[in-house]
């Protein structure tokens, strides 16, 4: 657990429990709080949220739901946002997810993540630092938040696009199914990208259609810019996933390409032998009353013919294109 509360005169300060939280703060006051839950709240902060910040049950049981898609809900006085942060090792497309929630008040912030989450720690850092002034409100906090995790998800497909270009260049000279394995999950986690990022964006927009335009004018133009940043989001790993796709048609295409090469080949082979296997057939029978069977020149005539037979079958496939 960690709580940062904005203090006019002295800055941000920074407790560890809700005990230390002094009293004089009110919700709707003129300082700001912002609690960051990093694990699965105890019985008494859960009651303290839904008793001090009016919380409400249901969305807390969807904020500590560990495989809970996005999602957004406007209350009367305050905003439930639950979105899929970047797990702290992911740094290509086998990623993992964390959920991220947060509770947004007048002037109050509530987040809660099980795992790490790097997005918010950079966030927080900023804050105690000073980089980062709290009075800025809980409001323009939770955007800083919501454009940290996005900012992870961005490199990691810009990265993916040079990855597909490689995996490109080596679909003609791959000889195993690794490319076509690797296609195959990269296409699972694009998916997963762009309907992830789809919820993202609705969920902003649920948020956005609840602001002031005049009155939240600024704030609506950061979360804005923070909307397009996740339907881009969006678009790309729909693209990318188009692409994955055409790779993996191509390289099934190649491959079929390859088969009907090698099965070509050996319809050749098969239809040169097939006469010479006819001829040898049949003077390979044990009768006694074979005319060529005695002959002096029956073995070298015989040889002949049957390189006869092989280049005149070779002419004829080379005549028609077939090899």
């Amino acid at each position: 657990m960690r709580l940062l509360l904005s203090e006019a005169s002295q800055g941000a300060q920074s407790f560890d429990a809700l005990s230390a939280l002094p009293d004089a703060w009110q919700v709707d006051g003129d300082q700001t709080l912002w609690l960051d839950l990093t694990s699965v709240p105890s019985a008494e902060t859960l009651d303290w949220l839904k008793t001090r910040l009016g919380l409400h049950p249901l969305a807390l049981a969807d904020a500590l739901q560990v495989r809970h898609p996005p999602k957004a809900e406007v209350f009367s006085d305050h905003v439930f946002m639950l979105f899929r942060g970047l797990a702290a090792q992911s740094k290509d497309l086998n990623y993992e997810t964390i959920p991220i929630a947060l509770f947004i008040g007048s002037n109050w912030l509530v987040t809660i993540h099980r795992d790490e989450s790097l997005s918010i720690n950079r966030v927080w850092d900023a804050v105690q630092r000073s980089e980062l002034n709290l009075n800025v409100g809980s409001q323009r906090l939770a955007c800083r938040v919501l454009r940290a995790v996005v900012d992870r998800y961005t490199p990691l497909l810009l990265n993916h696009e040079g990855h597909m270009e490689q995996l490109e260049a080596e679909l003609f000279s791959a000889r195993d199914d690794r490319i076509l394995e690797e296609l195959v999950s990269n296409n699972t986690q694009l998916k997963k990208l762009r309907r992830t990022h789809a919820y993202h964006a609705d969920a902003i927009e649920v948020w956005r259609e609840e602001m002031d335009t005049e009155r939240q004018a600024s704030l609506l133009h950061e979360v804005n810019d923070i909307y397009e940043h996740y339907e881009r989001l969006a678009s790309l790993s729909n693209l990318f996933q188009e692409l994955t796709t055409d790779l993996m048609q191509s390289y099934m295409s190649l491959s079929a390409h390859r088969l009907n090469r090698i099965m070509q080949t050996l319809t050749v082979f098969t239809v040169l032998f097939l006469p010479l296997t006819l001829l040898t057939g049949i003077y390979g029978m044990n009768f006694e009353q074979m005319p060529e069977l005695h002959w002096h020149w029956g073995y070298p005539t015989l040889i002949a013919v049957m390189l006869g037979v092989v280049s005149a079958t070779l002419w004829w496939f080379k005549k028609r294109q077939w090899w």
